[in-house]
């Protein structure tokens, strides 16, 4: 009878865990933009379990390891425990878009320190930037982080995969210095675990602050909120930048919490990203929502 009792509610356990991911992965489905003809991106590729973005500017690609294409209960579980943001499990369209902004406006991330924050599985943006710095020899720390240790361990993997822009720049992993620069470096990139809290003390500070997609969870906005107002430093000139869609009002939320600390400013998106969002408008699973990403910028009031 106990033993039965027990099997119930392990049933009832996983079907509520499995609930929970079907609703996470249908409302965060869409992996990426029909980028193909992107000015920055030449064309996207599948190689086994690696998806290559080819920069025509630059005459070279980043790979980055696909993410996993599903979630089990017992990570599901484990990424629910009130404690981390678990949305950087997969590849989301606000990450490319991201790396296209950076690409071009790139004049403000130069000699600057960057840290991106909810780099998920892939750190694109971080590494885009990397790569563009790389061909102007323009110098920039830049922090590459998540909350989950298993997406802190898929960007070092990336970066590996990137020898090209690894070897400029000086590679810590958790503060500890794993890798030298060949020849002159542009920098320290830094791969380390961050978990947003409003307890966070930080002796670092930061001139920009990049996040993508990273307000789904209502739940954690209070924490972000916190770590953005710890991480950014005080100079005016310093900011956060998003890129995100609405969902439902998780984005507007949270930008009423941080409009007490920050002013906020919907910024240009850009001639072609305009244009990629009209013609998935177009299509019959478009949804505003979820599809329409818009670019914001953050600074600390005086």
């Amino acid at each position: 009878m106990v033993e039965t009792q027990v099997n119930d509610k392990e049933r009832r356990r996983k079907s509520c865990f499995q609930a929970q991911r079907k609703t996470i992965l249908s409302n965060l489905s869409k992996v990426s933009f029909s980028f193909e003809d992107i000015l920055f991106i030449s064309h996207r590729t599948i190689d086994k379990d690696l998806v290559n973005y080819h920069l025509t500017e630059l005459d070279t690609k980043i790979s980055i390891k696909l993410p996993q294409a599903s979630v089990s209960v017992d990570e599901v579980q484990n990424l629910n425990k009130n404690l981390v943001d678990s949305t950087g499990i997969k590849l989301w369209p606000a990450e490319e878009i991201m790396a296209y902004y950076i690409s071009h406006n790139l004049d403000l991330f130069k000699g600057k320190t960057v840290i991106e924050l909810g780099a998920g599985y892939s750190g694109l943006a971080s590494l885009v930037l990397a790569a563009y710095l790389i061909r102007d020899g323009s110098t920039s720390n830049i922090a590459i982080t998540d909350g989950l240790d298993i997406c802190a361990e898929r960007i070092k993997e990336n970066l590996d995969l990137n020898p090209q822009i690894k070897k400029h720049f000086d590679i810590n992993v958790e503060g500890e210095r794993i890798a030298q620069a060949e020849g002159n470096s542009l920098g320290v990139m830094d791969i380390k675990k961050l978990v947003w809290s409003r307890e966070i003390k930080s002796e670092l500070k930061y001139n920009i602050l990049i996040l993508s997609d990273c307000l789904f969870f209502k739940k954690f906005h209070i924490d972000l909120e916190a770590t953005l107002y710890e991480l950014l430093d005080d100079n005016p000139e310093s900011f956060c930048l998003f890129a995100n869609p609405q969902r439902g009002d998780s984005c507007k939320l949270f930008f009423e919490l941080a409009k007490e600390r920050f002013t906020i400013v919907e910024m240009e998106r850009g001639a072609f990203i305009q244009e990629q969002i009209e013609k998935m408008s177009t299509q019959s699973d478009y949804d505003a929502d979820t599809d329409d990403i818009r670019i914001y910028k953050l600074q600390k009031k005086n």
